[in-house]
């Protein structure tokens, strides 16, 4: 059995990775916000705010977020949400939203590359 020593340790550890993780997803979702000059790096730290400001991003309306509440379905609005982003930065839409689902690293190929937002990105919907 653990000492109520380490298991304080343990937890605090784990809240320093998760915190570390949480703000390089932050930060690489502010990479992709610079792009299209919406947010900052600080607003990308507000959580669900960071979605609303994603969705700007896309030019989407900001209900799609209610649908990443819902469960299973809320891959919808994920292939949507980085699609339409991908479009808008003359990536295929279909490759780009489906990759969605690899752990984030199409978000790192959208944030480090070197694409510009396009003025008419072909969009399956209107």
């Amino acid at each position: 059995m653990h000492s109520p020593h380490a298991m304080i340790l343990e937890g605090f550890s784990s809240l320093l990775i998760f915190l570390a993780v949480y703000l390089f997803c932050c930060w690489i979702l502010s990479r992709l916000g610079r792009k299209f000059q919406v947010g900052s790096f600080g607003t990308f730290c507000i959580p669900f705010y960071n979605l609303y400001l994603l969705c700007q991003c896309a030019r989407i309306t900001p209900l799609w977020i209610l649908g990443f509440f819902v469960p299973i379905l809320n891959l919808v609005p994920a292939v949507y949400l980085w699609g339409t982003l991908a479009a808008r930065l003359g990536k295929d839409f279909w490759l780009w939203g489906i990759l969605t689902g690899l752990f984030g690293i199409p978000a790192l190929f959208l944030a480090f590359d070197d694409s510009m937002p396009v003025a008419n990105p072909e969009l399956p919907f209107p």
